[in-house]
């Protein structure tokens, strides 16, 4: 059986970025992560703890979490993989909806790295 991700490896590069989230907490952040990682060339979301987010956050209708992003970048400039991401998130793309619940979904560029 052939391994699809050293295929993709060879052809394409992987970034890595940090994210500002911003979401409604009223919405599941378990749902919103899911729906993030169905996005197209995303391969891996994590969210990272962050007390001063949490404390910014408190007695508003709304949450900000870091979240780490991996993602297959398939359009020459990296920064331009992450838009196109961006945009399927906040504002949906072809046969993806918007993902319900997201206020904001700032990525960080400063942290965007290469990983292969």
């Amino acid at each position: 059986m052939i391994k699809l991700f050293p295929i993709l490896e060879s052809s394409y590069n992987i970034y890595q970025v940090t994210v500002l989230l911003k979401n409604y907490k009223d919405f599941s952040k378990t749902e919103i992560l899911d729906q993030i990682r169905a996005v197209p060339f995303v391969i891996r979301v994590k969210i990272e703890e962050n007390d001063r987010l949490h404390q910014i956050s408190k007695g508003h209708d709304y949450e900000y979490s870091l979240v780490k992003i991996k993602y297959l970048n398939v359009f020459g400039e990296a920064s331009r993989g992450i838009k196109e991401v961006h945009d399927i998130i906040v504002a949906g793309h072809d046969n993806f909806h918007k993902i319900k619940g997201v206020i904001k979904f700032q990525p960080l560029i400063r942290t965007l790295k290469k990983i292969k």
